[in-house]
């Protein structure tokens, strides 16, 4: 009984509501069609109809909206409501206003630009000791292995930090916890999760090889909401509060904790403070007019453990915030202005404390702590020309500063047996750094529905100070061209296909580097920030029954990367006249039916770099050799990814999803075994009878075959158990 969930639709009126996703204001006259309907129906000045839905049968309903994306949703069992957020593609209509022309910079996928995981889909896939919502990410083409522990990706060969993630337009300092294991994430606030990894626009900056931007769920809907999701793991919590018409709020709790499994397995005494993640997020939105919307937004994260290694502990702490508010007004007919302010912190803290080794009376003990600061201000305008050319331009602000504390008690054993103790309590005020950028974009349909670019302009410049120096740099000019040809239009079983081709440059400043000051071997108007220049060419076919294919090759080259050396006196050197060249091709495919979704990516990437070094200095790291051609640590030249997800009912599915991963460089030579990480998930859901309460209940299992590889690898994939991790969750949203 557990593999059937029948479901009959209640002969009751739904209600549709259809709203503007980027302003939320109503959309009068949106088409809705139903499935075994006939008729169509058109909501009225609230944005709002009523249908009556035919019963017992799978019900689709699709709304349309001149100017906008069409959407499909399905009716699920008990629901009484059916809200859609539709998405401007060439035109945007408040009450009396009109915007025309093909906004750029939309969250829906774009050939040659980006891919988008939903809401959706991100639910589908999460499971385990967290759940993640960058869990739906790491199957997207582009995208280098990411496995279990392990949420950083290398983007088209990229170096992981050269990946920058936003959340609602703000850039994070630290998006992911537990070192790299997790993404702050929580899947209960995201709306959808867009990668671009192709020719990112110029309206981002400090880019160089991906941009995960993350939509957080704004608070449209006029019920209250609730959600209660409990795991083996952990336990979090969401509301959405209306507050009057035109404002609502939304507040998400996520706390994770491995009390409970580490007792089970009778590891309970490892830790003196058990692994943890907690993460909070709300949302205050405000509409106050057709044309005006306000978003306010507060991030908190935390993440730590301390281990007990006998009479020694060994601990780590992490905590960031992030608060940021958007305004997006419309001006006149045809200017969006949107402006943007955040700040964000990031607190690091390791300690240790326990018996010097050769002396059990002794103790040595070490702490450090460091905490990052960034404030960002962004001013842009979307100008609509036509209604086949909007024109973007603005400017954006950065301000970046930290510090750090190192303190220490150790004790040195001498040549005559006896010990000398150390002290050091150094605190160390970093510099501070201010990015400026400035941008251009155009995006134009020379021929329209078939011939459309998008070319833009960005200027970078940076300058360092603090501590008695000023260190400047030149502007960094990076222009970028994306061109892509729509053909094949309703061939056969194609819909279309997309050739698309572009080439860009790109630069990012390491403003957190502590080795920026004219000590290291820094120079004014010598230094610069790290450019690469990027090339892409490829097709997007998409058929009539939910199928796409994509296919892409790229090249990039890198000119003024920074790394490190050691002079002869054993101090450490910055250079920034490191070099590299990336190649590789993408392929993706996708299949959705009523039964099943199938999900493919290959990623093939050629990674190589090159430090010069120079006269008197050697290699601070083996993973940065000098004098020679090697391949980055997090480079792989393999990645396959796989998902299929079974649906043989309204209220059960199965999700059997896994990579295989080819191995990474080793101090030793060659490189490790593959890896393949394999996970399952049952999922069982549905509507209490005569209640909007919607309950899930699923089982996982992750990495169900690391038996098989892990203990014969020459090194894992990621800082795994090395053994399958079941879990268990239960959900209720009402």
């Amino acid at each position: 009984m557990l593999l059937a969930f029948p479901v009959s639709m209640a002969s009751a009126q739904i209600l549709i509501r259809v709203m503007d996703q980027d302003l939320g204001t109503p959309l009068e006259g949106a088409k809705i069609s139903v499935t075994g309907i006939a008729a169509t129906f058109v909501t009225d000045k609230d944005g709002k109809t009523e249908i009556d839905p035919p019963s017992g049968k799978r019900v689709v309903v699709r709304v349309d909206y001149p100017g906008y994306t069409s959407v499909k949703k399905e009716l699920e069992a008990g629901q009484k409501t059916l809200d859609f957020s539709l998405e401007l593609v060439s035109s945007l209509e408040g009450s009396g206003v009109v915007i025309s022309g093909a906004k750029p910079q939309v969250s829906d996928a774009q050939a040659g630009i980006s891919e988008v995981v939903t809401s959706q889909q991100i639910n589908q896939q999460t499971m385990g000791i967290n759940e993640d919502a960058f869990s739906a990410v790491k199957n997207l083409p582009g995208v280098g292995y990411t496995g279990s522990f392990d949420a950083k990706p290398s983007i088209n060969g990229g170096d992981p930090n050269e990946t920058v993630a936003t959340l609602d337009g703000a850039y994070v300092l630290n998006p992911y916890q537990w070192q790299g294991a997790y993404t702050i994430f929580n899947p209960d606030i995201v709306d959808s999760i867009k990668l671009s990894n192709g020719i990112i626009a110029s309206p981002y900056g400090q880019v160089m090889s991906g941009l995960l931007d993350v939509s957080s769920k704004t608070p449209t809907d006029r019920q209250t909401h609730m959600s209660l999701d409990f795991s083996t793991t952990g336990i979090d919590a969401a509301v959405e509060q209306p507050l009057g018409d035109n404002a609502g709020l939304l507040i998400a709790e996520k706390t994770m904790w491995l009390e409970v499994p580490l007792w089970l397995f009778g590891q309970g005494s490892l830790f003196s403070t058990s692994p943890y993640m907690y993460d909070t997020d709300a949302k205050f939105y405000w509409n106050p007019s057709p044309t005006v919307k306000w978003t306010l937004n507060a991030h908190y994260d935390s993440d730590g453990v301390a281990s007990n290694f006998g009479s020694s502990v060994f601990g780590l702490t992490d905590i960031q915030t992030l608060f940021s508010s958007n305004l997006k007004m419309l001006l006149n007919d045809n200017l969006l202005w949107t402006v943007m302010a955040s700040g964000n912190t990031f607190y690091d803290e390791l300690y240790f404390q326990g018996e010097d080794r050769d002396n059990s009376a002794l103790n040595n003990s070490y702490y450090d702590r460091e905490t990052e600061y960034r404030y960002q201000f962004k001013n842009g305008f979307d100008w609509t020309l036509s209604d086949t050319q909007v024109v973007s331009f603005g400017v954006d602000e950065l301000f970046e500063t930290w510090e750090t504390r190192d303190k220490s008690d150790l004790w040195k054993k001498e040549i005559d047996g006896s010990y000398t103790e150390s002290r050091v309590d150094v605190t160390d005020k970093g510099k501070n750094t201010v990015e400026t950028g400035v941008y251009v974009n155009d995006n134009v349909a020379l021929i329209p529905d078939t011939l459309k670019a998008e070319a833009g302009l960005r200027i970078d410049h940076a300058f360092v100070y603090g501590g008695g120096e000023l260190l400047m740099t030149y502007p960094a000019f990076n222009p970028r061209v994306l061109l892509t040809y729509t053909t094949l239009k309703d061939w056969g079983l194609c819909q279309s296909v997309d050739f698309f081709g572009g080439t860009g440059l790109y630069s990012q400043f390491p403003a957190d580097n502590q080795y920026m000051d004219t000590h290291y071997g820094v120079k004014s108007l010598d230094l610069g920030p790290t450019r690469a220049w990027f090339n892409e060419l490829g097709l997007e076919a998409h058929g009539h029954e939910g199928e796409s294919l994509t296919f892409e090759g790229f090249t990039k080259s890198y000119f003024n990367r920074f790394y490190t050396a050691t002079d002869g006196s054993g101090d450490t050197v910055l250079k920034y006249d490191g070099t590299g060249y990336v190649y590789g091709i993408d392929f993706g495919a996708k299949k959705s039916t009523r039964l099943w979704d199938l999900s493919l990516s290959y990623t093939f990437t050629v990674a190589e770099l090159y430090n010069p070094g120079g006269s008197g200095l050697s290699s601070s790291d083996w993973r940065n050799p000098l004098g020679t051609w090697y391949a980055p640590s997090y480079n792989r030249y393999n990645t396959v990814y796989a998902s299929f997800l079974y649906k043989p009912s309204d209220g059960f599915s199965v999700l059997l999803d896994g990579d295989a991963a080819s191995g990474e460089p080793q101090e030793t030579g060659g490189r490790s075994a593959w890896n393949y990480p394999i996970n399952i998930k049952l999922d069982w859901h549905g509507f209490h009878s005569g209640s909007k309460t919607r309950w899930e209940f699923y089982v996982a299992c992750q990495d169900i075959f690391s038996e098989l590889y892990y203990r014969r690898s020459t090194g894992s994939a990621s800082f795994g158990t090395g053994t399958p991790i079941p879990s268990v969750g239960y959900k209720l949203s009402f």
